[in-house]
């Protein structure tokens, strides 16, 4: 009787934080939305938006083949190994969550928790896909400034950003020498300079890149005063830096503190049967063990997706 209640309290605990960080991360969007609005509605005004830098909107969610493709392209694996793409991730997939199925019937032999360990076994190439993105996301964030460096130079010697691109490309370190190597070849086999922008602009999951790649779009069908555009670029950059750092750090300990719990759940269950050899059977014959059993595991899920998300953060 003392187990059982000392896994009832386990699974109520565990639910209790779930709902914890769900709330929080939810106040923390919506604080994040209401201050973009006030500053929107502050600081709107004509005349000074037709000459400041565009922003982007919120690109749509392509179809599921598409976004994973995407995905990959972000994570930048498909530089180094061609063989990944969205069916070979696909097949990795199912293959994990057969894997994880048959694994979980061996030992638990509860249909219901077996499915949800699938699901979990299926989503673990998609959420390693997702921490490769936000890691690629970080290395442009912090290198974002010396592109734009670059590129400002490369344009004081002449105002042509395919040149500007071409020689900045040299000086990158990946993803972004991969991408200036990109758009030269497009360009260089006669594609205009704004659709080889367009092709480049989502290379990356990270909003100051696509943001920038965007307003030089729009300044190639234009104006062409790429070094205007730059320099306002630069100091628009700058100020997200110092938020998006501050962010980060809040999103991090999100991720440490769901990883924690959910590794401490784990470790409290497998130690709870084995001192109690008889506790697995109780699980798998009675009707609330197999309960608890759902629960856990679903919670599991639950914390599978909540990494994941907070992953690829919109900071």
């Amino acid at each position: 009787m003392y187990n059982w209640l000392i896994v009832i309290l386990e699974i109520v605990t565990m639910v209790l934080l779930y709902n914890l960080i769900y709330i929080t991360i939810s106040h923390v969007r919506d604080v994040k939305f209401r201050k973009k609005v006030e500053n929107g509605l502050n600081r709107l005004n004509s005349s000074d938006l037709r000459k400041d830098i565009q922003y982007v909107s919120k690109k749509k969610r392509p179809r599921y083949l598409q976004d994973l493709s995407l995905l990959i392209q972000q994570s930048g694996l498909n530089i180094k190994y061609k063989f990944i793409t969205p069916v070979f991730v696909i097949v990795i997939s199912c293959a994990i969550s057969i894997i994880f199925f048959i694994l979980s019937q061996k030992f638990i032999n509860i249909l219901v928790p077996s499915i949800f360990m699938a699901l979990i076994g299926y989503k673990v190439p998609s959420v390693l896909l997702n921490i490769l993105v936000g890691i690629n996301s970080n290395k442009i964030t912090k290198r974002i400034i010396d592109f734009i460096n670059l590129l400002k130079n490369f344009c004081m010697v002449k105002n042509n950003i395919s040149y500007a691109i071409a020689s900045t490309g040299k000086y990158m370190k990946e993803p972004l020498q991969s991408i200036c190597e990109s758009f030269k070849y497009e360009v260089k086999h006669g594609i205009p300079p704004y659709t080889a922008l367009e092709n480049i602009k989502y290379r990356v999951d990270s909003n100051q890149y696509s943001l920038l790649i965007k307003n030089l779009q729009i300044c190639s069908k234009h104006s062409n005063q790429y070094l205007e555009v730059l320099k306002k670029s630069e100091k628009l950059m700058m100020s997200f830096a110092k938020e998006q750092t501050l962010r980060k750090k809040e999103i991090s300990r999100g991720v440490i503190g769901v990883a924690a719990l959910v590794g401490m759940s784990a470790l409290i269950f497998l130690m709870l049967i084995y001192m109690n050899p008889g506790l697995i059977e109780q699980l798998q014959t009675s009707t609330i063990g197999q309960i608890i059993v759902s629960i856990n595991v679903f919670a599991y899920l639950v914390g599978i997706l909540v990494v994941e998300k907070l992953a690829r953060f919109d900071f």
